[in-house]
């Protein structure tokens, strides 16, 4: 399509479905394994149906990528206006234990200015952002070893949907998503997909924690689904 981009490696495309000619790139694989990740050259955008692409990152003093910008795992377009986007990024290293923390930037000016709307705490990859078919008001976030955010605000706020009770009867009350009695049970990649015709109606993949990051119990494969955006049975 374009001969414009750099060799990179490219996480995500997404169209805008009330301008098709608009499109926007995220660069950088921030899933791979549960740490290793490979840095890309972050958010490009296109306003020519793909033609030619202009890098739209966060900036720092210097006017160069902000270094958080340099491994994009999904975007999400508004509906109705295509300046609004949000996404999902972690700028960790290339190997297990890299101490960086997820992050979710939103903009609504296509890039000119971003808002940063919630940060992970260290090693929680942001690996996903996934708005409902059938409301885009609501976004859910997946993020390795915790679990699910939720947003009914359209990316603006985000927060623990609530008691979803993965592990056995154990209470989803952490801040964060889902709260880890021990090293032996706790997530690793999580994976999350969205009902077309509810948007209430979510599925849930989870793995076992990474082994190199002290992981030392059975490994383990689940599926969860919550037919009210909040409790999950597997």
């Amino acid at each position: 399509i374009t001969s414009d981009l750099k060799n990179s490696y490219i996480s995500t495309i997404e169209q805008s479905k009330s301008n098709p000619n608009i499109f926007y790139v995220g660069t950088g694989n921030s899933w791979q394994y549960e740490e290793a990740g490979q840095y890309g050259g972050s958010v490009y955008r296109s306003i020519d149906g793909g033609v030619t692409w202009d890098n739209i990152s966060l900036k720092d003093s210097l006017g160069n990528i902000d270094f958080r910008f340099r491994s994009i795992s999904d975007i999400v377009i508004d509906e109705e206006d295509p300046d609004v986007i949000s996404v999902s990024i972690w700028p960790g290293g290339w190997y297990t234990n890299s101490p960086g923390s997820g992050f979710i930037y939103r903009s609504e000016d296509a890039g000119v200015s971003w808002n940063l709307l919630y940060i992970s705490r260290p090693l929680e990859r942001i690996t996903q952002l996934i708005p409902s078919p059938s409301n885009n008001n609501i976004i859910y976030a997946s993020v390795s070893k915790n679990g699910v955010l939720k947003s009914t605000d359209g990316g603006l706020s985000w927060n623990n949907p609530g008691n979803i009770g993965l592990i056995g009867d154990i209470s989803y009350d952490h801040p964060d998503g889902i709260y880890k009695p021990s090293i032996t049970s706790n997530f690793g990649r999580v994976s999350v997909s969205v009902s077309h015709s509810d948007p209430n109606t979510l599925y849930l993949a989870a793995v076992n924690e990474f082994p190199a990051n002290g992981f030392t119990g059975t490994p383990f494969s689940k599926l969860y689904i919550s037919n009210n955006g909040r409790k999950h049975s597997s």
